[in-house]
């Protein structure tokens, strides 16, 4: 009987991970204020969608074949008048590109910056007011073992809220003067599915730490981030674009 108790509770646990149902008094101790810091800040992650044509010859030889393909994932806004974070290899030479914000409205998207290197894309869309933002924290002071979280936008869990760790920390020495180190890469032990490329790796103060970028399908538990820092630096260069 107790066994059967305690699979009753372990089911009920697992399905309010799942969907989305638990409440407050749910949460461990001192977890509660960091979640619904997050949970006011989801309607600031949106849905990505690429859409590229290829036109090249066909097998034959006879004319043309056109292929198409769709890339999807998740994006951050980064300011009211509609600028959003997301990965390059979302929307790299894409032909279209869509973004689906939380209140169900769709809009066109245009790709102002694309760093490949860094697997990092600013995309704009145009929207009738101003729209919710997250801010960038100081990825150079993340520390192992630090507390970091992101919201889901697979087709599975999304909006779910994920705890997890830093479990791994890439430094390199600064470019400009050689003294002090900057981190280029942050491992988490976060989950990713499909869809979650492009979402944000959120601090303990609900800031972005980073840009999720890629996660082990091997390995459950191993994902990596584009560090905050890094982010600014590249928005730096689409600001000086822009003069």
């Amino acid at each position: 009987m107790q066994n059967r108790s305690a699979q009753i509770i372990i089911r009920l646990f697992l399905a309010a991970l799942i969907f989305g149902v638990m409440t407050k008094s749910s949460y461990p101790l001192g977890m509660s204020s960091i979640i619904d810091t997050i949970q006011r800040s989801l309607d600031a992650i949106v849905f990505v969608k690429a859409e590229n044509a290829i036109v090249g010859d066909s097998a034959d030889g006879q004319g043309v074949k056109l292929a198409r393909f769709e890339r999807k994932g998740a994006g951050i806004i980064a300011s009211p008048a509609g600028l959003i974070i997301t990965n390059a290899h979302i929307v790299n030479n894409a032909s279209r590109v869509l973004v689906a914000v939380r209140t169900s409205s769709v809009y066109n998207a245009r790709v102002l910056w694309v760093s490949q290197d860094k697997d990092i894309a600013f995309i704009k869309i145009d929207t009738p007011g101003p729209l919710p933002v997250m801010t960038l924290s100081d990825s150079d002071a993340t520390r192992l073992g630090d507390k970091v979280y992101t919201v889901g936008s697979s087709a599975l869990f999304s909006g779910t809220i994920q705890q997890g760790l830093i479990t791994g920390i890439g430094a390199r020495t600064a470019p400009d003067n050689g003294s002090g180190k900057h981190i280029s890469i942050l491992q988490t032990d976060l989950s990713l599915h499909r869809g979650d490329s492009g979402g944000p790796l959120i601090d303990s103060n609900g800031n972005i730490l980073g840009l999720l970028f890629a996660g082990r399908t091997d390995i459950s538990g191993k994902s990596y981030a584009i560090p905050s820092n890094i982010i600014m630096k590249e928005f730096e260069k689409l600001l000086a674009s822009q003069k």
